[in-house]
């Protein structure tokens, strides 16, 4: 994690000592929200991968009630959306054209991307996963740690530029 914080500075830098679980990095940028690093172990049986998980939480408008969005890839035919229930629509929209998919769409590796709002506090939370950053273990008690590639960095930041855009369009 600490590899992949150091990627991302500037515009990001450390906001407390890191623990071993949760690295914490403040924006220099307004138009970037503060986030977090962490990994996360792969639910799948045998596996010995810890993909590196970045979220951010802003406040801004939403729908009525709690929904979540999620970045849906068509293995065959159309194009790369955010998805979620049918009320949803105009706020995958928002945050589409704010160019949160575009942005996700020039990493690699990501293995989920969410959008959960909270009505009740007024935010949103971005949740991304990825492998860019990732520890792979290789063996029982060795890993490699998979660095943050540039184009990874630079999707990475379109992202969260798309996620605080969107936050700060009007209803």
């Amino acid at each position: 994690m600490a590899a992949a914080a150091a990627a991302l500075a500037p515009p990001f830098r450390l906001a407390v000592t890191p623990s071993s679980t949760r690295i914490r990095l403040e924006s220099e940028d307004p138009g970037l929200p503060d986030v977090d690093l962490s990994l996360v172990r792969d639910g799948r049986l045998f596996s010995r991968t810890w993909p590196l998980v970045v979220d951010a939480v802003g406040e801004g408008p939403g729908p009525p009630r709690p929904t979540s969005l999620r970045l849906h890839r068509p293995r065959v035919r159309g194009s790369p959306r955010l998805t979620g229930p049918p009320s949803s629509g105009p706020w995958a929209g928002r945050f589409e054209e704010a160019g949160l998919v575009a942005g996700a769409m020039t990493m690699t590796g990501i293995q989920d991307l969410r959008l959960t709002w909270t009505p009740d506090e007024r935010r949103w939370w971005l949740r991304l996963q990825t492998l860019a950053g990732a520890l792979i273990g290789t063996a029982p008690g060795s890993s490699i740690a998979v660095p943050l590639e540039p184009d990874d960095v630079d999707g990475l930041l379109r992202v969260l530029r798309a996620f605080v855009r969107a936050l700060a369009t009007p209803a």
